[in-house]
């Protein structure tokens, strides 16, 4: 039989839901994920069943908004509000900039920043932008609320009957120097073959005070690089410091996944690509800059 949907009028009857419903309760927003999934399970024989709860008109997941000293998204942001928002624009370009690569008008329009978390797919183009500003995700459960990091939970998932209820990371006073750089197999509307988003604050001279690379696609999931992080910091970047940042990047990467027959283009491809994000938003913070 098909699954059952709930219409949820609020965050405690959504969360009460799924506690009762057990562990075959799934929460849609956009479902544009989730939906593909369930027609492939019909396909393949096996009919969906269980409950969706759907969350996408909750208030408590709406919006981008500063609290105090805390920068707020709510999970039921999609991706062409991620890159609309004004506040966003301002404050987060990094997130405005990766939105605006994420799949086509129509998935843009319906998928949700919270959603491409839940997905746990490695190739999240949010999820890498969120890894990269280390973002905290607010959770919500019949048992209660909690926070754990988007890294983490990129990587672990969440716990039975949790939802998202949105993201939080503290307010930059400047947007920073940021960008956001993927390589897919066709021009357009296409998953990620490996994606970099890179936050970097910078003093007057141009010196790195504080550095934030985020890469999907190419690990199990979206994760920073503390060590390409660690090169920059305290150091006025040149073309070579660039090329050894992204060289730490590539070799997380092939520490994590071994030698692939994809690595062969991969490696050299990944570095590149991390050396110019890098250098790109280094060039944006200092143009910002100059008076």
């Amino acid at each position: 039989m098909s699954p059952q949907y709930l219409l949820a009028a609020s965050l405690p009857e959504a969360c009460a839901a799924l506690s009762q419903a057990g562990p075959t309760a799934r929460v849609i927003a956009g479902g544009t994920d989730l939906m593909v999934e369930l027609r492939h399970e019909r396909l393949a024989g096996n009919e969906p069943s269980g409950l969706l709860v759907d969350v996408a008109g909750l208030p408590e997941l709406q919006g981008a908004h500063l609290e105090v000293g805390e920068l707020w998204l709510g999970a039921g942001l999609t991706f062409s509000q991620c890159q609309a928002d004004a506040l966003i624009r301002e404050r987060l370009p990094l997130l405005a900039e990766a939105a605006r690569r994420v799949g086509s008008l129509q998935i843009r329009n319906v998928a949700t920043l919270g959603g491409n978390l839940g997905n746990k797919s490695p190739a999240a183009d949010g999820v890498t932008v969120l890894v990269a500003l280390g973002a905290l995700a607010r959770l919500a459960s019949a048992k209660g609320e909690r926070q754990a990091l988007v890294e983490d939970l990129a990587a672990r998932g969440l716990l039975p009957g949790e939802i998202i209820v949105g993201f939080g990371l503290p307010a930059p006073a400047t947007p920073g120097a940021s960008a956001f750089a993927k390589v897919i197999r066709r021009q357009a509307v296409g998953i990620a073959r490996f994606n970099i988003a890179a936050q970097l604050d910078l003093d007057r001279d141009g010196v790195v005070t504080a550095a934030g690379i985020g890469v999907g696609a190419v690990f199990p999931s979206p994760r920073r690089v503390a060590e390409a992080e660690a090169l920059l910091l305290g150091r006025r970047p040149t073309p070579a410091l660039w090329e050894q940042a992204a060289q730490a990047i590539s070799d997380d990467m092939l520490r994590a996944c071994g030698a692939r027959p994809s690595m062969v283009y991969k490696e050299p491809a990944l570095a590149r690509v991390a050396a110019r994000a890098l250098e790109l938003a280094w060039r944006r913070g200092q143009a910002r800059e100059r008076p």
